[in-house]
């Protein structure tokens, strides 16, 4: 109920041209940028020279594959889930991509998800809205300085935004698909963290488009739908943004909601001065996701006491 009044607000707001209260003001980019680069590693110039120089052929095998990859999101031919998926503008974010068939845009809860028409599947417009590829587009800039990557990856993500506010269609409808699209943002900003080409409006639309993914994750752990890995990437993705946006007046909140949860269920543990590391792949006995939230997952694990102090019993 809370949620459906602030989404009619919302609607309000939007056709009066007024804009919500928002951090994006408070939030410096340059720091987000350099929080960023530091908190994911692999992703300033300078550790790329550096694994040029030590390891040259494995540089040249990730540039030369990530070139690849980021080419086929151009292209129109960037696969996931055995299906290819055009990425060329423009995109009906609310279209499944393999049936063409639509989901309404109204509140989020009134969406419906299963007992479709034959052949509509929820999970082929749910990979479209997780944006994995902008990641593969950023690598692609990073290791080839190619500006067409960047700026695609720029646009897609920007378009998502303007098309799916906070609780209107398909891609609120998961806790999991919110918490992927989190870390894929994240690692898409970490990535083009030295790429000159952002506009001045660019980064307020992100950070506010990212206070309302942590808003919704807050309030939609898989507690009891799926306790398990599902529940990992949405603390994880909650973390990460209360580490990303430093002491803002959420922040702290959501940094220790998510470190709550990631302890009490996760299996990264409190073990005295130190946390210890997720299992990943042997999460209560269930094999998480992949891709970039493993390594987000990982990563909170081993960092986890860098940023965030763990209470002992």
């Amino acid at each position: 109920r809370r949620e459906r009044k602030s989404y009619l607000r919302s609607v309000r707001r939007e056709g009066n041209g007024i804009n919500k209260a928002s951090s994006a003001g408070l939030v410096d980019q340059q720091a987000v940028q350099e929080s960023l680069a530091c908190l994911i590693p692999g992703t300033r110039v300078v550790e790329l020279c550096k694994l040029e120089r030590e390891f040259p052929q494995h540089y040249f095998r990730l540039a030369t594959q990530s070139k690849a990859v980021a080419e086929r999101v151009l292209s129109g031919s960037w696969e996931m889930l055995g299906h290819r998926y055009d990425l060329r503008s423009p995109i009906d974010w609310h279209r499944d991509p393999r049936s063409e068939f639509c989901w309404p845009k109204g509140f989020y809860a009134d969406v419906p998800l299963y007992e479709l028409e034959e052949g509509v599947d929820v999970k082929y417009v749910w990979e479209l809205g997780r944006q994995q590829y902008l990641v593969d587009l950023a690598r692609g800039w990073r290791l080839s300085g190619a500006e067409k990557y960047a700026g695609r990856a720029r646009e897609l993500l920007l378009d998502w935004i303007k098309h799916n506010p906070l609780y209107e269609g398909i891609h609120w409808t998961s806790g999991l698909e919110v918490a992927m699209r989190v870390i894929s943002w994240l690692w898409t900003l970490a990535t083009l963290s030295e790429w000159n080409g952002w506009q001045p409006r660019d980064f307020s639309a992100i950070i506010r488009s990212l206070e309302d993914h942590a808003t919704y994750l807050e309030h939609h752990f898989s507690f009891y739908s799926s306790p398990y890995n599902h529940l990992i990437g949405e603390a994880t993705a909650l973390l990460l943004i209360g580490l990303v946006f430093g002491e803002t007046d959420e922040a702290p909140r959501w940094r220790t909601r998510g470190r709550e949860v990631l302890v009490e269920h996760g299996g990264v543990h409190d073990a005295g001065d130190e946390v210890g590391v997720l299992e990943v792949g042997h999460i209560k006995n269930s094999r998480p996701p992949g891709g970039h939230q493993d390594a987000a997952v990982s990563l909170v694990a081993h960092r986890l006491p860098e940023h965030v102090e763990v209470p002992t019993t």
